[in-house]
């Protein structure tokens, strides 16, 4: 992948942070930076964690594992969808998943849409979907997509208030991608 990956690949394993152990009110459990073990068990670099468990793997011998994993599972989104709303849709993919990032998109396109243009939001994107965002300015469409983000969070802490304890940390992610876009 180009130059803009190996920085945004830094920027993510920033706001990821290294192994994480199972906090009862974290619904994704374990990760390591980022990658879920209860949705990826199978994934190679799970052995090089519990090798070094308790301690953290060596980030030389974990990385290029990771960095694989990420370039796979985005390489579609990465490869179709100009920057910056390409880091904006490729963090929610890591950190909420591929269909919410779908939604998300949607939501974002229908923040200043109206009437017809408006989007329905069912995390497919197709034709429809494709075509609102190309009509769009990138930089604007990324920042509403941002305010999505923001506002699914809260939704997520209304259904299930033990989720709260991690909304600054959430908000506090979104606000580090903002920054490190420049948006």
């Amino acid at each position: 992948m180009p130059t803009e990956w190996d920085a945004f690949f830094d920027w993510l394993m920033g706001a990821e942070g290294r192994v994480a152990h199972h906090d009862p009110d974290d619904t994704g459990g374990q990760t390591c930076w980022g990658i879920a073990r209860k949705h990826h068990p199978g994934w190679e670099g799970w052995a090089v964690v519990d090798r070094h468990a308790p301690k953290q793997p060596p980030r030389g011998e974990i990385e290029p594992l990771v960095s694989a994993f990420y370039q796979k599972l985005l390489a579609s989104w990465w490869l179709s969808t100009p920057t910056p709303l390409r880091e904006v849709l490729c963090d929610i993919v890591v950190n909420m998943g591929a269909g919410r990032a779908g939604r998300l998109l949607q939501e974002g396109i229908n923040r200043r849409a109206s009437g017809q243009g408006r989007l329905v939001v069912d995390g497919v994107v197709g034709p429809k979907t494709l075509a609102a965002a190309s009509q769009r300015c990138t930089r604007l469409l990324a920042w509403d997509v941002c305010l999505a983000r923001l506002d699914a969070y809260e939704r997520i802490v209304a259904r299930n208030p033990a989720q709260g304890k991690f909304l600054r940390g959430w908000r506090n992610r979104v606000a580090s991608l903002k920054r490190f876009l420049s948006l």
